[in-house]
């Protein structure tokens, strides 16, 4: 690869801000259209645009994963929302702290959009009847 001047570095970085520009703003432009439009810099173009719609796409989906992050359920007086332990398919698991009790709790809940689909919320529920019925030291009890 050879390398390039200063004026040519300033119209790849030129090229590479139009070519981000249009990526964010939800257009498909390739890095071959660029580098018929300057066949002189085709040789670094290529490679260097590719990269930018990799960067592009990556932030896309970290910014789409962080959106889906589950928000602290609301609660009652009783209990203090402390930390997310887990999420899935279904909802999310919360470590609170009952204040009436002063103990520990993990309150599961489930997604919004989950909750609308029919077997889910009956699913939800027998979840929690069984796993009620349980009695273990690695198991927390289901209190309501």
């Amino acid at each position: 690869m050879s390398t390039t001047s200063s004026s040519e570095d300033l119209l790849l970085d030129q090229i590479a801000e139009e070519f981000e520009e249009r990526l964010r703003n939800g257009e498909q432009p390739t890095p071959s259209e660029y580098a018929r439009q300057y066949p002189q810099l085709a040789e670094h173009i290529l490679p260097f645009l590719k990269t930018i719609t990799e960067l592009v796409q990556t932030q896309e989906l970290l910014s789409h994963e962080e959106s889906r992050t589950p928000q602290p359920p609301e609660t009652g007086p009783d209990l203090q929302i402390i930390e997310l332990i887990g999420s899935g398919g279904m909802g999310s698991v919360w470590k609170a702290h009952q204040l009436s009790l002063d103990r520990p709790v993990a309150i599961k809940v489930l997604q919004h959009q989950t909750s609308g689909w029919g077997n889910s919320s009956q699913r939800f529920l027998e979840e929690a009847r069984i796993a009620s019925l349980l009695v273990h030291d690695h198991i927390v009890p289901v209190h309501e």
